[in-house]
């Protein structure tokens, strides 16, 4: 078999006891959302690229020691994940919980914010810095959509 034949071959795994097929290339978040199993997510986008930064999407892996961020694991042969494991789900509910979701009130963070920690400094935008989970959501949407990089971190890690 080609290599060529190999890369576009559907991929055999386990999702949730279930013996299901992904393609080449498919992320397990990708899968799922296919799928219709829904894993929560903050930094995850359609046309971004993959971070992993927030851990909402985490799923687990048999095997494996850590939970794994969805948005960046690539589907591959014999996998067996779970979605819905208590690992798992308690993982997503304290990020969600965590990082103060609302999903009744999505913009209620801003509104809610300290005088000081909003940035209205521009124009088309209001950032509220208490809300802010560093996810780099808004830096790679403002390079990788926009092509422009006015959005930056500064001050992350050590």
């Amino acid at each position: 078999m080609t290599a060529a034949a190999m890369a576009t071959d559907p991929i055999d795994l386990t999702l949730n006891g279930q013996p299901v097929q992904a393609r080449a290339g498919e992320t397990l978040l990708q899968l799922a959302d296919r799928l219709g199993v829904p894993v929560p997510r903050m930094c995850a986008a359609d046309g971004l690229r993959p971070d992993g930064n927030c851990r909402a999407c985490v799923v687990e892996v048999a095997g494996e020691r850590t939970l794994a961020a969805s948005c960046c694991r690539a589907a591959t042969p014999g996998l067996e994940v779970r979605t819905d494991s208590a690992r798992a789900l308690k993982s997503q509910h304290l990020v969600m919980q965590m990082l103060g979701v609302d999903t009744a009130q999505p913009t209620a963070k801003v509104l809610q914010a300290r005088p000081e920690a909003l940035d209205a400094s521009h124009p088309a935008m209001v950032v509220n810095h208490d809300a802010c989970i560093q996810c780099t959501r808004c830096v790679r949407a403002c390079r990788e959509e926009q092509g422009n990089d006015v959005l930056g971190m500064v001050g992350r890690g050590h």
